[in-house]
């Protein structure tokens, strides 16, 4: 009785991971040719390029200094928005930001955060 259940439990175990590895080569199969399908993704690279100049310089203009940010943010009527993603702002952020991923920004979104055009936003 012990030397068959030992062998039914191996044949079960042998089977169990013999189904583990069928899905498994069907499920690469179905990712390869769901990426086959997608085909190449169309970047302008030479546009993103001209914009990141275009915007290297208005940032320029406005990149404000470690004391200046810091003046701001202790000001009335300042927010600090921290467009990263949820987890990287869980990760750490500046005291008192508000998270709202840049992926998630609607006008509804931002007015719930934002209460008034006056609000300056760091």
């Amino acid at each position: 009785e012990p030397i068959m259940r030992g062998r039914r439990n191996g044949v079960r175990n042998s089977l169990i991971c013999g189904l583990i590895a069928i899905a498994t080569f069907i499920g690469i199969g179905l990712a390869a040719s769901a990426q086959e399908e997608l085909g190449p993704a169309d970047v302008d690279f030479g546009g993103f390029l001209d914009l990141s100049d275009e915007v290297f310089h208005i940032r320029e203009d406005r990149l404000l200094s470690l004391q200046a940010f810091n003046d701001m943010a202790a000001a009335p009527n300042t927010i600090i928005l921290d467009a990263r993603s949820r987890y990287a702002f869980e990760m750490g952020h500046i005291e008192g930001a508000v998270n709202l991923p840049f992926s998630d920004f609607t006008d509804e979104k931002l007015a719930e955060i934002i209460p008034s055009k006056d609000t300056r936003v760091l």
